[in-house]
């Protein structure tokens, strides 16, 4: 829905993670400790969150953007598909390119914005290449103990869950009129980041 796109991006988001931060209490009084949140969309509105959580510890990770956008879009397709047959290739290519930079660039925004808060940088081809190693960085950086029982669980899951084992998210820029050198130029430091 174009519109209901361009009124989330220009919405100021200190209401809903208030509502956030209730509904997580709600959940955490019967389940105490940390959390640990993953999604893109906390980078559309970083100081937002931080607003609320000025405590946060916020991993960025970075990745090629070229197959990010092109997973993105194949992603939303599959997902629009599921209530409508209607082709919207044209408008998620606009759309999704668009929150993507929109998601980088607000996130550079508040770090520079918040010089306090606690961010770290992740390459994704290191997570990839070396998980238990950025793991290991990523306890250090939230100041946790990460114990040999359950380092060695995720050497295990590791061990029984390599990357492909379920097969690979297959898609093709051009079915969304979408070009390897234009994203580039959307991305020019060739690493899309998000929290």
């Amino acid at each position: 829905m174009p519109t209901y796109g361009q009124w989330l991006l220009a919405s100021d988001e200190c209401a809903a993670y208030g509502y956030h931060h209730d509904a997580l209490q709600l959940l955490q009084s019967r389940a105490p400790g940390r959390w640990s949140l993953k999604s893109p969309h906390h980078g559309l509105a970083l100081d937002a969150l931080l607003a609320r959580y000025p405590d946060a510890r916020i991993i960025v990770t970075h990745r090629d953007p070229v197959p990010v956008i092109g997973s993105l879009c194949s992603l939303v397709r599959s997902l629009s598909g599921t209530f409508s047959d209607a082709d919207h290739r044209a408008y998620i290519a606009s759309h999704w390119l668009e929150v993507a930079e929109t998601i980088v660039t607000r996130t550079a925004d508040a770090r520079a914005e918040r010089p306090e808060a606690a961010f770290m940088d992740v390459a994704y081809d290191r997570l990839v290449g070396a998980p238990l190693d950025v793991v290991r960085a990523i306890y250090t950086f939230d100041d946790m103990e990460l114990t040999p029982d359950v380092e060695s669980r995720m050497e295990a899951y590791l061990a029984e869950n390599a990357q492909g084992k379920h097969g690979r998210h297959a898609y093709d820029l051009a079915e969304f009129g979408l070009h390897a050198d234009e994203i580039r130029e959307r991305f020019p430091d060739e690493s899309l980041s998000h929290p």
